[in-house]
């Protein structure tokens, strides 16, 4: 009984769209600020749509940084021997 309900609510991803769907096909128009609950349909279909491609970029980004600054961790230290937090510059 349980089993058959969560595998009727299944989650998965759309598809990845391609990159120059995702990055060049983007179509701006100033009408759309005008009505906000059109500019607001527009932002909540393209969220949907592209969701996949955000989640990537989001995850490539988080490892870019990461990469970037892997070392900061060995830059400032926690030194708790007298009971104390203290930060120290290594």
């Amino acid at each position: 009984m349980i089993s058959d309900t969560l595998s009727k609510m299944a989650v998965a991803l759309p598809p990845m769209r391609s990159l120059r769907d995702f990055l060049t096909d983007a179509q701006f128009s100033s009408s759309t600020f005008n009505n906000m609950d059109r500019m607001n349909n527009r932002i909540i279909k393209n969220l949907i749509y592209y969701q996949s491609n955000y989640i990537l970029t989001v995850i490539v980004i988080f490892l870019l940084v990461g990469y970037v600054y892997q070392d900061l961790h060995r830059v400032w230290v926690c030194n708790m021997d007298d009971g104390e937090f203290e930060f120290v510059y290594h």
